[in-house]
């Protein structure tokens, strides 16, 4: 039996790490550096043990988990030090923790140093360890498109128009929430409601349920979609024709398309098939639709129109989180862009976005437990990328317009103007997004109940 060691931990002193690659992004790892008041050896590392918190989205539960460890060395520049590489951020204290086992270590005069139980005195808070043990993995498949979870249920029909009179009850009811949540101003709920009852309105938007759409995206990163649509704050410094459902819209179009008229105005149409969506998500898609003011599409524009879409989307859950209960298809759809969103963010990680993450169970890429063809989606970029390259998108760079640059300042917080759809604008939205919190990417991955696996 070893003798005790005088050696004691200069707790003080103890320092976390956050690793990164050579371009700074995060690389989910941590070094905890443990000084000692005597150089110290490695008797046996497996009694050496890192514990964190997580709050397990889909149930609301703390749960303590172990994190692994990349390595246990002793500092060869600093002999008194302990070096302990985490594979995963490491979390602060009270909720991070170090726990040194008896015969985990010793001095140089082979002296045993007593067992210790030590805090982290930095790192991560309870949500931002949460993201960094993603991907999120979902519970139930119900939730999301057939096209990733084959076991999900047929989406419900909804090619039955909603009755004008149910939409404005439930337009109402919805926009009060918005008000009751401090998203919008009472005022914006009653100049949304005035808007929605308007002639002029009704006779570009002569559908209540995309009306209700439409107007449901004040106090939303889509927002400017409203003044693009409605009053011609648009490249073509017209408002748009029509935007309203039609059987007319081309096979090729995917739910709805936004054309370029011989006059040079602009008309969305909609597929009938969607006409019973809940209108938050047709609101999303208008969104998305607004960004499109030319003739010219390429992928790196549609990326950014579903950011602008995905978005909208979680602001409107974080309002209301039944309508991710929905079993309809343009919900699913915006569920599975969701999650590829919260399981994605390379420049904030562990936050949020849209380029890959090093996640830790980045082999099943951001849509756990599926197999897609060409391998994992490894982010959200990817993922949308393929679904546009697969319908024959070409890769070529697009002009922006002033409405995308009113939703990227919404979405960032930042007025700066991009003047092509490009990566640079993917990698910019990426790093600089502050629409999804750490503690509401949580919320949002227990909406789509979903829970982490560590």
């Amino acid at each position: 039996m070893l003798s005790a060691s005088p050696a004691v931990i200069q707790t003080s002193k103890i320092s976390v790490k956050n690793l990164t690659d050579t371009k700074g992004n995060s690389i989910n790892q941590s070094v905890i550096t443990i000084p000692f008041s005597l150089p110290i050896t490695i008797l046996d590392a497996t009694k050496l043990s890192v514990h964190g918190t997580v709050l397990e989205p889909y149930n609301g539960k703390l749960v303590k988990i172990k994190i692994g460890l990349r390595s246990v060395t002793v500092d060869p520049a600093h002999k008194n030090n302990l070096l302990i590489n985490t594979k995963l951020l490491m979390e602060a204290g009270p909720l991070g923790t170090i726990s040194i086992g008896k015969g985990a270590l010793a001095d140089t005069s082979n002296r045993g140093i007593v067992k210790a139980e030590l805090t982290a005195p930095k790192g991560q808070k309870l949500e931002g360890f949460t993201l960094s043990t993603k991907a999120f993995v979902p519970t139930n498949h119900n939730r999301f498109t057939s096209d990733l979870y084959a076991d999900s249920i047929a989406s419900d029909n909804t090619s039955t128009h909603v009755p004008a009179n149910t939409v404005a009850t439930n337009f109402k009811a919805f926009m009060d929430k918005r008000v009751a949540g401090g998203f919008i101003s009472q005022a914006t709920e009653d100049l949304a409601m005035k808007r929605f009852n308007l002639t002029s309105v009704k006779n570009k938007v002569p559908d209540a349920n995309l009306r209700a759409g439409l107007l449901s995206l004040y106090g939303t990163v889509g927002e400017p979609a409203i003044g693009s649509m409605l009053d011609g704050m648009n490249v073509t410094q017209h408002p748009q024709t029509i935007v309203d459902f039609s059987a007319d819209v081309a096979a090729k179009a995917d739910v709805a398309e936004t054309l370029v008229l011989s006059d040079g105005h602009l008309r969305t149409q909609f597929k009938e098939s969607f006409a019973g969506e809940p209108f938050q998500v047709l609101g999303a898609k208008l969104a998305h639709e607004a960004i499109h003011q030319d003739a010219d599409d390429g992928l790196n524009e549609e990326i950014v129109a579903n950011t602008i879409e995905t978005f909208t989307y979680a602001q409107f859950l974080l309002t209301d989180k039944s309508i991710s209960f929905n079993n309809t298809q343009l919900v699913k759809t915006d569920n599975d862009r969701l999650l590829a969103m919260l399981n994605s963010g390379q420049q904030k990680f562990p936050g949020a976005g849209l380029l890959k993450a090093p996640l830790h169970t980045y082999r099943q890429g951001v849509f756990p437990g599926t197999s897609p063809v060409g391998g994992a989606y490894q982010s959200f970029e990817n993922y949308i990328r393929r679904i546009y390259q697969a319908r024959n998108f070409g890769d070529f760079n697009t002009p922006t317009n002033p409405t995308l640059d009113l939703m990227y300042t919404n979405i960032t917080g930042k007025s700066t103007t991009h003047s092509l759809f490009n990566t640079t604008l993917l990698s910019d939205l990426d790093k600089n997004q502050v629409v999804i919190s750490d503690k509401n990417a949580v919320r949002l991955a227990g909406m789509l109940k979903c829970k982490v696996v560590a």
